[in-house]
Formats: structure tokens, C-alpha cells, sequence
């Protein structure tokens, strides 16, 4: 295999078109086709199956893109660091929705700052989907909520994130859980840590709510909760940017389930200079936030 071959195979599975990866990549149809044939030669497998409109990568296809990612990544770097030019390169990211709403912004600016010539791309997604990119390489890294299970991973602590639930105005007291029970909970989809959080705390608490109403963004569940559509349970952090506005109490929740840890997880053998800055980074910007000042207590509730 040289990077060329790899290159040209990266570009025939973004695109699932030979014509169109030989258009991206300035080359002719039967460049690309004779190529890509010469690669399944030399590897000694097919690589797609070959439809009428689309190629599709097959399980050997999908387990090779895994190294031409990585390949064809740390070449630019080497590249980039031997010739002496701005270190470059691309850092794809994994996160939750809280975290990249109101976590990551400052975050990502800063380290833009200092390096430029990395490019970063966000990908936001529930805990578990977040780990199985992860795990096939799709994504560096991710913030996720622990407790982190497996030795394939490396962790570092970023921050802890207080839980609240969220109920209407005109539910201003839950001094009962029962009272819920009737109520609509509103979450991510099946696989959010905090989804599972709340529905674990509630069956010990020998409370099903009515039925669960999925929704994709935090500013899409607090607004159903202040229509009185639902409860939900939130990040403090969500809470504080994005509820000015909208009609909501917010209530503690007592016990192991009041706080959770975001970690930033990475496979131990996924190794990149622009992944090894973003830790250091992200180190030595949590030094200050685990000192930070009491948060402001709620009415705790009675189970």
C-alpha cells in the first residue's frame, strides 16, 4: 500500500461513487478504478460490494478505513512537523449535548488560538453512541458521562456536572415523587447517561412516569417542560445559560445521583500530536474549574 492508494480509497468511501471521488480527486474515471483494483489485488480482499449507483464498504472495507484514517493523518503531521510549518492536522471530538453547548465553546476557542492549523470537527451524540465511535475510530476522543466501564480506554477527569430536575411553574413543589408518575419524561434518546440516571433513580423510588417523550436538544426539552408538557433532569450548567426566559422550577436531587463526571475518553492506542495537545490542554484548563465556588442549593426532594 502507498498513501496514494489510500488516499483514493478514503475518497471512493466518503463519496460512495468512483466518478465523483475521481472529480474530488482530480483524476480520471479509470485512474481511480484501476487503482482501487490494484489495492483489493495487493490486500487480497474485496474491499466493496459494487451496486449499480453506490459502493459500500464491506466489514474488511470498513476495518482498513480504520488505519487509512489514522495513516493518512499522522503523514500530514509528519509532514507538517519535519518541514518546520505550523503543526497541522484534524482533531475530531465527540460530545454530549450539554457539554458542547456550554462546555466546549471557550474550550475550542482557546486551543484554536494557540494552534490554527488543526482543524476540529464536533460530533454531539448520547454517551453509548459516543463510545462506539469511539471504538471504531470514527471520533479522537469524547466527553462522556463515567462512570466509564473497560481497560481499553484512557481517561481524564474534565468536570462534574450537578443534575436538576426540571419541572413546569405550576409544579413548583415535589416534596412527593409520586406526583410524577403522571407526568411525561422528557430525554435523549435510549443510551444518554443522564436519561439513565433519572429513569434508575425513579424505579427505586417506585415511580414509572406515564410515557417518555424523546427529543434531540436540551433548549427543545426545557421549552416542552414550561408548556407543562413534561419533567426533565438537566445539567445545572444548561440550566443557568438557557432558562432566563422560560417559566421552570428547578428541584435537587439528593443522594449518589445529584452529580455525574464527564470524562474525556480516548482509546489507549489512539495517539496523535493534535490528540496529546488537546489533553494537555484541557488539563490545564480544569485546574481552576475544580476549586470553583459552592453551587447554589436546591429544596432537596423526599423520596
Amino acid at each position: 500500500m502507498d498513501l496514494s492508494e489510500l488516499k483514493i480509497f478514503q475518497a471512493v468511501a466518503a463519496t460512495g461513487s468512483v466518478s465523483r471521488a475521481a472529480e474530488q480527486l482530480h483524476r480520471v474515471q479509470s485512474n481511480v478504478t484501476t487503482r482501487l483494483q490494484q489495492l483489493e489485488e495487493k490486500i487480497g480482499v474485496q474491499l466493496f460490494v459494487r451496486e449499480k449507483r453506490r459502493m459500500t464498504l464491506t466489514a474488511q472495507g470498513r476495518q482498513l478505513m480504520e488505519y487509512a484514517d489514522r495513516l493518512l493523518a499522522l503523514a500530514e503531521e509528519a509532514q507538517a512537523v519535519v518541514s518546520g510549518k505550523t503543526l497541522l492536522g484534524t482533531l475530531r471530538i465527540g460530545a454530549m449535548e450539554s457539554t458542547a453547548a456550554v462546555r466546549l465553546p471557550a474550550m475550542l476557542a482557546q486551543f484554536h488560538l494557540e494552534f490554527p492549523g488543526i482543524e476540529i470537527e464536533l460530533t454531539t451524540g448520547t454517551t453509548r453512541s459516543l463510545l462506539d465511535q469511539v471504538n471504531a475510530c470514527k471520533i479522537d476522543c469524547a466527553f462522556v458521562a463515567g462512570p466509564i466501564d473497560g481497560d481499553d480506554y484512557r481517561t481524564m477527569k474534565a468536570f462534574d456536572e450537578e443534575l436538576l430536575l426540571v419541572t413546569p411553574a405550576s409544579l413548583s413543589r415535589v416534596g412527593d415523587l409520586s406526583l410524577l408518575r403522571e407526568q411525561t419524561l422528557i430525554a435523549f434518546e435510549a443510551g444518554c447517561a443522564y436519561r439513565s440516571c433519572v429513569e434508575t433513580w425513579l424505579l427505586e423510588n417506585q415511580v414509572r412516569p406515564r410515557r417518555v417523550l424523546e427529543l434531540g436538544s436540551y433548549h427543545g426539552m426545557l421549552a416542552c417542560v414550561a408548556a407543562g408538557a413534561g419533567f426533565a433532569v438537566v445539567p445545572k450548567s444548561v440550566l443557568d445559560t438557557a432558562a432566563a426566559s422560560l417559566a421552570l422550577c428547578s428541584h435537587a436531587i439528593g443522594g449518589k445521583y445529584r452529580l455525574r463526571t464527564t470524562y474525556l475518553v480516548a482509546r489507549k492506542d489512539q495517539n496523535s500530536s493534535a490528540l496529546n495537545l488537546f489533553e494537555k490542554k484541557l488539563a490545564t484548563l480544569m485546574k481552576p474549574a475544580r476549586r470553583a465556588a459552592p453551587v447554589k442549593r436546591h429544596a432537596k426532594l423526599e423520596s
